[in-house]
């Protein structure tokens, strides 16, 4: 008879064998090197950070909820100051990005701001459109 001990020796050594692990799931550290490659000129895959920009808060807010509360030119041209749901405000520019739909900034003029925004429908058209945002006026409260 053999031994309990020689029975589950000879199954601890052949169950990798039998339920070995394929190469899709083996770890990076894990998978074998090209026998035809030599070892001394491998270079290590150096991974690139990938460059984020950091995204404008005004992309996080629609148009319409965007106040325009002034306008500001000089010799740089013209710069719009726009107020934003949570009372902050920002400068934009022309050629700025606005709005949850990325809209660019086409022209800041003495009383408006235009927006053009690309809107890509179901079918997989894509249209253009203008919006313009007046100035905001305050109005006076009457006693």
């Amino acid at each position: 008879m053999v031994k309990k001990s020689k029975i589950l020796l000879i199954v601890f050594f052949l169950l990798p064998l039998v339920f070995g692990a394929s190469p899709g799931q083996m770890k990076a550290s894990e998978k074998i090197r090209d026998p035809f490659k030599s070892p001394l000129f491998i270079q290590p895959k150096i991974k690139k950070p990938a460059i984020t920009v950091p995204l404008s808060p005004l992309l996080k807010f629609a148009l319409s909820e965007l106040k325009l509360v002034g306008i500001v030119w000089g010799s740089l041209g013209r710069i719009a100051i726009v107020e934003t749901p949570d009372g902050k405000c920002y400068s934009i520019k022309k050629g700025d990005m606005v709005g949850k739909l990325s809209g660019k900034v086409k022209k800041v003029c003495q009383d408006n701001l235009v927006v053009q925004d690309v809107i890509t429908d179901y079918a997989g058209k894509t249209k253009t459109r203008e919006i313009t945002i007046k100035l905001y006026k305050e109005e006076k409260q009457k006693y």
